[in-house]
This record gives structure tokens, sequence and C-alpha cells, in this order.
């Protein structure tokens, strides 16, 4: 077995904490811009539905622009996916480096906090 590592043998520093939480505000300022997006694709869909009953547009082209209304809803989710796993994986990696901080600078403490 080895012997443990010090702190700075993680090559951690308060940057690294700085850094993680600007990407953890990025990625939840990319999610909810594409929630937005979200809505307001939705917002387009009824739009041309209405449209559409008012004879404004031919039913065949509505169901044309429903098509693909949906199928960008589709790709929006799937990002929205990816977004989220990346943020439980950020989180993830901020409680480890706040962990080790916590063990290496407070070594005495019992406990949490």
């Amino acid at each position: 077995m080895s012997p443990p590592k010090s702190y700075a043998e993680f090559n951690l520093d308060i940057s690294d904490s700085q850094n993680l939480a600007s990407l953890q505000r990025k990625l939840e300022n990319a999610r909810s811009l594409l929630s937005t997006n979200l809505d307001n694709a939705s917002t387009l869909s009824e739009h041309a539905d209405d449209m559409e009953q008012r004879g404004a547009v031919l039913r065949e082209t509505n169901e044309r622009f429903q098509s693909e209304v949906r199928q960008y809803q589709l790709r929006i989710r799937c990002h929205i996916r990816n977004i989220k796993k990346h943020i439980s994986f950020s989180e993830n990696i901020r409680v480890l480096v706040k962990s080790y901080a916590s063990y290496f600078l407070y070594p005495n403490r019992t406990g949490p906090g």
C-alpha cells in the first residue's frame, strides 16, 4: 500500500474550484437557453396549427412544418440531456475537490463541515 498523497500532489488549488464553478454556470445558462428554445418551438407549432385552422396555410405545408419542429425539439431535448449529464459530472468533481481540500487543509476535523 502506498503512502497517502499530500494535497499539493493532487495539483489542486482554488482556481480549480473557480474554473469548475464557472463551467457549471455556463452549463446552467446553456440548459436554460435550450429550454427556452424548446418553449419557442412549441409556441411556433401552436401558431402554425392556428394558421392552418384559419386557412392561412395548407394542411400539407403545416404537416411538413410540424415534422421539422418535432425533429428540432428532439435535437434540443438530446442536447438538454447531455448538458444535464455534464452538470451532474461536474457536481461530482466539485464534491470530490471540496472533500480533498477539507481533508488536507483541515486534517484534524472530524465529520463534515
